[in-house]
């Protein structure tokens, strides 16, 4: 049975370690990036909303 993407359908190598192609596993990598990038907006404005913009030393 020859390997396929499992997302994709793509063949794989018969070597090939992971279960999708590397074009599947940037897009997946990408989406972790940019909810990565909201949430630490989303934070950084709650503590600014629950500092009251006051700084700390």
């Amino acid at each position: 049975m020859a390997n396929v993407c499992k997302k994709c359908g793509k063949p794989l190598p018969m070597n090939y370690k992971h279960k999708k192609c590397e074009r599947c596993i940037n897009e997946q990598a990408e989406t972790i990036r940019k909810i990565g990038k909201i949430g630490g907006t989303l934070l950084s404005v709650a503590l600014l909303v629950v500092t009251k913009g006051k700084k700390t030393k």
